[in-house]
């Protein structure tokens, strides 16, 4: 075998390793990307119980800290909102989250009036969002 064969051999060998390697990383980026959105779901649903347990505890019918509550319901929405436009939401979990803010906004009259409200001061994100959410169908099903 001359120098030529083996120096073909070694290109080879180096284009199989590059190969490999990219199909590594490449399984890599997709396994952290699952992780990352996993990492954000349980983050959400952990701020929805803070939100949840503070109503549970001030409501009583106290106008301003039903205000309160609402304006941390919209600033976890507008996080909602601005990770569905990085990527970070999948569809059908969006659709979800649609439906559920649609409710929220038309059984809740005050949820609405405070939307009317304030709703002007969050981002752009999250009006579009929000006007996407009243714009969805409820299903016939859905839970009240």
């Amino acid at each position: 075998m001359n120098w030529d064969a083996l120096g073909a051999i070694g290109e080879l060998i180096g284009s199989l390793a590059v190969f490999l390697t990219l199909i590594y990383l490449a399984v890599q980026t997709r396994q952290t990307s699952k992780l990352l959105r996993a990492t954000i779901r349980e983050q959400r649903t952990e701020s929805s119980h803070r939100l949840q347990f503070f109503a549970a505890e001030r409501f009583a019918d106290d106008d301003q800290a039903r205000l309160i509550y609402h304006n941390a319901m919209f600033r976890d929405w507008d996080t909602y909102a601005r990770q569905r436009k990085e990527g970070l939401i999948d569809d059908e979990e969006w659709g979800t989250q649609m439906i559920i803010w649609n409710i929220i906004l038309n059984s809740d009259p005050s949820a609405k009036e405070a939307w009317l409200s304030f709703g002007g001061g969050y981002s752009t994100d999250l009006r579009s969002a929000v006007t996407e959410a009243l714009a969805t169908e409820v299903p016939e099903n859905r839970i009240t």
